[in-house]
């Protein structure tokens, strides 16, 4: 994958962007800012089952992004992806899942002792970047990587890698409303 495909990918799954006003109180009444880990998890397996019930295999429901949001897969075929988008919408999972993530994103010494954990993670895999630092925004992140990595290197892939892993410490976009 090109540079550029690389990196698009990565934003987008990001989800950078403008992000739309907090609407929950028009789309899901009585939804609270605060979620818990069990209405997390049914608005997810709730999503499952109506896309079974749609008729499409899904995958069980997995760990996904940073350990926090949940996923499951379904094979593409036509109309899946409507169905999707149709059951994402009837169980207010994008509601649920954004309270659900940004309640769970480290703030103050919890953070600080990620992102010690994420220029390890980078370090390990042979890149180091002396200019990231904890305050830097996803974008200034990949814009330090882009100068001091080749994209086709095996350092570039840990980079990637890791960004990933550290998911929590970027959450603009991940799970916008």
């Amino acid at each position: 994958m090109s540079l550029a495909a690389t990196l698009a990918a990565l934003l987008l799954t990001s989800g950078c962007g403008a992000q739309p006003k907090d609407t929950r109180a028009t789309t899901v009444p009585g939804l609270q800012q605060a979620v818990t880990a069990d209405e997390y998890e049914a608005a997810v397996e709730g999503t499952r089952k109506c896309m079974l019930n749609k008729g499409y295999d899904v995958s069980p429901a997995m760990q996904g992004t940073a350990g926090i949001l949940l996923s499951f897969s379904w094979e593409a075929v036509d109309g899946a992806s409507e169905a999707y988008d149709a059951c994402y919408e009837e169980i207010h999972l994008k509601e649920i899942e954004h309270y659900w993530f940004h309640s769970n994103v480290p703030t103050g010494s919890n953070r600080e002792e990620m992102f010690e954990e994420f220029t390890s993670c980078l370090e390990e895999g042979g890149a180091a970047y002396p200019d990231i630092e904890s305050d830097k925004t996803l974008a200034e992140v990949i814009d330090l990587v882009l100068e001091h990595v080749d994209d086709q290197s095996e350092e570039f892939g840990q980079t990637l890698s890791c960004i990933d892993d550290f998911r929590l410490l970027y959450p603009d976009g991940v799970a916008p409303l």
